[in-house]
């Protein structure tokens, strides 16, 4: 259907940012320059550029576990650490998306394989075993969207081990003479990666067959494990510090194969053996929240009490050099334990409260509402909404539509919409928009405005200051511990919160006026007897003001009254006047 020389390939849910084709087709000119002469190109000819997988959204460990602050996506390892050292090889695995292709690499190799359900993967095996170099960039060029739920997770990589294992068989890339020994290496390393948890699995067991079911997987004694054992479990952690320590540590790896070993591991089996799955499936990307999800607990929660009742039984009645002795074995079920407490935390989940995603804004924008306009900036945007900051409390209640300009350097867009929710900040007040329509001919360019952009909510490098241990600590009181206070009705309006701390007075009695939201305000002490006058009227600046009693906190001595003539005093002047009256005291 096309014809360019170059051709770019993204999944369905990703988008491509403007600067995609500066980024990656610069590396093709002089090659298709001289393709297109006809003349001899003495240099390593290119077949692919990938750029990096990238993601909207949180994924499942850092979403699921409460780390989306302080962890990177679960794929930046690969794509932006390993695939980055393939390079050297000439070998960057092709992952299908966020790819600029040369078309005479396609055309050479035969086209897209068919015979794999990894078609992306082959491909890029193909090109090299044609004499064609593929590198990865570690810049991101798109986002998409990554799956929310552990079973969706399961099958995207029950998919890509399946897919990996055949076409490794397919291309014989461990005796495959057209592969330099490098790339051999680097696919004979992608191939062995999905058995890696196979010995997670036989790392869980092997202590709980001894301990519980009293069957002696290893054979050795303590000293022995020192000496072999001990070593290279602190190199391997080493050097996966070394290589690894802005996206993940060795302990994170370990817990995330926990969580996928169980599920993994028959099916990948199969696959190596030759029965593979002649169904293509979709990775589903939407929320699925029913209970079903609950089930995929049950491995996890069947290893963790095997577990900690062989830790309990193992060491029960044991004292002194007996517990020393024994104390590899109580490390490891230990160990055990913390990580498939993690992984009971992963599938049982956490609400998703948002239906689409959030990202961060630092732009000035303009805002009109009742033939007045305002200089704010934003703050973050979604599909659904978007939060500004001004220094000075607008008054902009639920009622007003407010029409919003959205401008940025490349972008404009025209939306409406109402304040849902005002909070305060140390550089003033922040609003919350819900919008109600966005201009259709700005439909477009709305869109572009929200996802042109990293979503800088999520973290491109892992807290170094973050332990494992507070990882846990983190999940345990976040699922546990109820933090929610009681919110007041003055806090739960959503207009922006003046403090006065101004002398008043009432019936002859000096009173303060200390707090208001437009819609309510506070006083010391209380104006009247609630029981014998709920509503007092009180003149402020000239106005009449008709207070309708809320609440009376004995501690602080402060009485909350509702302004219920509101809507008409907010048509006068003289309400304006005041409004930027306090806006000044600010």
């Amino acid at each position: 259907k096309t014809s360019a020389p170059l051709v770019a390939t993204f999944d369905a849910d990703m988008i491509p940012y403007r600067e995609f084709l500066m980024e990656a087709v610069p590396y093709f000119i002089e090659q298709v320059e001289a393709y297109e002469r006809g003349d001899h190109y003495d240099k390593p000819k290119i077949g692919l550029i990938q750029t990096p997988q990238s993601f909207y959204n949180a994924d499942i460990f850092q979403y699921n576990l409460f780390s989306e602050e302080t962890l990177p996506n679960e794929q930046d390892f690969f794509s932006k650490e390993i695939n980055v050292f393939n390079n050297a090889r000439g070998a960057a695995v092709y992952t299908g998306s966020n790819t600029v292709i040369f078309r005479k690499a396609i055309e050479d190799v035969g086209g897209f394989p068919t015979d794999t359900i990894t078609e992306d993967f082959e491909l890029g095996v193909r090109m090299n075993a044609a004499g064609y170099v593929n590198y990865s960039t570690k810049n991101p060029m798109a986002s998409g969207l990554t799956p929310t739920d552990l079973k969706s997770v399961i099958k995207q990589r029950v998919r890509w081990g399946r897919g990996v294992i055949r076409s490794s068989y397919n291309m014989n890339v461990f005796f495959n003479k057209n592969l330099t020994k490098g790339q051999r290496l680097v696919y004979i390393n992608g191939y062995l990666y999905w058995w890696s948890f196979f010995r997670r699995l036989l790392y869980i067991l092997a202590p709980i067959l001894y301990t519980v079911f009293h069957v002696r997987v290893v054979v050795s004694n303590i000293w022995l494990l020192f000496f072999f054992w001990l070593p290279s479990y602190a190199l391997t952690r080493l050097s996966m510090r070394e290589v690894s320590k802005d996206y993940r540590t060795q302990v994170w790896g370990e817990i995330v194969e926990t969580i996928f070993a169980p599920y993994l591991v028959i099916p990948l089996m199969m696959e190596s053996f030759g029965i593979s799955e002649k169904k293509f499936k979709v990775t589903r990307k939407g929320n699925d929240s029913s209970w079903t999800l609950y089930l995929y607990a049950i491995p996890y929660a069947i290893l963790w009490l095997l577990a900690m009742y062989g830790l309990v039984t193992f060491n029960y009645g044991k004292f002194g050099s007996e517990l020393f002795y024994g104390s590899i074995i109580s490390f490891w079920l230990f160990y055990h334990i913390v990580n498939l407490t993690f992984a009971i935390f992963c599938a049982i989940g956490r609400p998703i409260y948002r239906s689409s995603e959030r990202f961060i804004v630092d732009e000035p924008m303009t805002i009109d509402v009742d033939g007045e306009s305002y200089q704010v900036r934003v703050c973050d945007i979604s599909e659904t909404g978007i939060s500004f900051s001004s220094n000075l409390p607008l008054y902009l209640p639920k009622t007003k539509e407010i029409t919003l300009h959205l401008q940025s350097r490349n972008y404009r867009a025209t939306a409406k919409g109402y304040v849902v929710r005002v909070v305060v900040g140390e550089n003033g007040w922040r609003y919350g928009v819900q919008f109600t329509e966005v201009e259709l001919a700005d439909i477009r360019e709305f869109y572009q405005y929200i996802y042109d952009r990293i979503n800088h909510n999520l973290p491109t490098h892992k807290d170094s200051w973050m332990t494992t241990w507070d990882d846990l600590l983190e999940n345990f009181n976040r699922r546990f511990q109820s933090n929610e206070r009681p919110v007041s009705a003055y806090d739960q309006i959503a207009l922006p919160k003046v403090r006065l701390n101004e002398d008043v007075e009432y019936n002859g009695i000096k009173r303060q006026l200390r707090k208001t939201n437009y819609y309510y305000m506070t006083f010391s002490g209380q104006l009247e007897n609630p029981r014998r006058k709920p509503i007092v009227d009180f003149i402020y600046h000239d106005m009449f003001f008709k207070l309708a009693f809320v609440s009376y906190d004995i501690d602080r001595d402060e009485s909350l009254y509702q302004v219920v003539n509101l809507p008409t005093l907010e048509k006068l002047p003289a309400f304006k006047a005041l409004a930027n009256e306090w806006r000044e005291k600010v």
